[in-house]
């Protein structure tokens, strides 16, 4: 399965993170949404089974090399 990763879920990526979980759903994609505070994503992605919210502080490298490998 072919995979979205999103690093950040601030205020401005909600509009991205609806679109693509639609987008995503009718597209066999799936889609993580990376963020130091996973509770910001878990209300918008709860009714997509595809969708996953993974913890990171995308400030540390060695965090974000750790996400984006898991996501190949």
């Amino acid at each position: 399965m072919n995979r979205i990763l999103i690093l950040g879920a601030g205020r401005s990526s909600g509009y991205l993170i609806e679109y693509l979980l639609e987008w995503s759903s009718q597209n066999g994609f799936r889609l993580d949404v990376a963020d130091r505070v996973t509770e910001h994503i878990l209300p918008l992605i709860k009714h997509f089974p595809e969708a996953g919210a993974l913890n990171c502080d995308i400030n540390d490298p060695e965090q974000r090399r750790a996400v984006i490998r898991g996501c190949t």
